[in-house]
């Protein structure tokens, strides 16, 4: 938890001091000198182990790793208020940060920082990853997650000039996230969502295969007692995408 509550103090500090530098400030101009965060080689990058037994599939043969991303937000339910009805899932959206550098270089790393995001307040984590974008000059923000229909989820990399690609999928198979996956903020939550293996629908551009992995947070509690008609539970996960 330590790294965690680093990376929540080293975060508000970003937040709480970037209206005071001017646009023109030297810490914008001496960026970070070189250090590549986005857009690495990742031809040896490893998916990570593919939840509890039984796994999820591998990629199909012929198919190469094109993206890694985190992704930031929440899992959204609806209920029928204060019934003992079990909470029924109405899509998600997210943020996608580009985690390429991490997964070809520093796995281990990456996969500590869906359990660290999800500690972070979200406008908080996404105010940081634009001061870092502006440092950088890198397209740290990578794309959107948002459901276009119930059952359709779409990660859409548009957002970015000249990029074409946008993935339309569906669930082809999943597993319960491991026993070690962080539940959710804090000391709280009620688990971490499934990590999931999707396949594409019409509308996809770019991608064949994807997969939701390493998440955190997200599950919701088990009846729609003291709950809204609608609520919103926070979570955040890799998604490896193939081609």
């Amino acid at each position: 938890m330590h790294f965690y509550k680093t990376l929540s103090v080293v975060s508000a500090a970003l937040a709480s001091t970037v209206v005071a530098l001017p646009t023109e400030s030297s810490i914008f101009k001496r960026s970070f000198g070189g250090v590549k965060i986005t857009g690495c080689d990742l031809s040896n990058a490893q998916l990570p182990h593919k939840g509890e037994d039984p796994k999820l599939p591998d990629p199909s043969p012929g198919l190469k790793l094109s993206r890694v991303l985190l992704g930031r937000g929440t899992q959204n339910y609806t209920c029928n208020a204060g019934s003992s009805d079990k909470p029924t899932a109405n899509g998600a959206i997210a943020i996608l940060y580009d985690a390429s550098c991490l997964a070809a270089n520093q796995p281990s790393l990456l996969h500590e920082l869906a359990g660290a995001l999800i500690q972070v307040d979200s406008s908080t984590e996404y105010l940081t990853a634009a001061i870092i974008q502006r440092m950088s000059s890198e397209a740290l923000v990578a794309g959107h997650h948002y459901f276009r229909d119930p059952t359709t989820p779409v990660f859409d990399f548009r957002v970015n000039s000249g990029d074409k690609d946008v993935f339309c999928g569906k669930k082809s198979t999943n597993v319960a996230a491991p026993q070690w996956s962080i539940k959710g903020k804090g000391d709280g939550g009620d688990g971490a969502v499934d990590w999931l293996k999707l396949s594409t629908v019409d509308g996809t551009e770019g991608f064949k295969e994807g997969y939701r992995m390493v998440t955190a947070g997200g599950s919701p509690p088990p009846t729609c007692k003291d709950k809204p008609s609608s609520f919103e539970v926070d979570y955040a996960a890799e998604y490896w995408f193939y081609n």
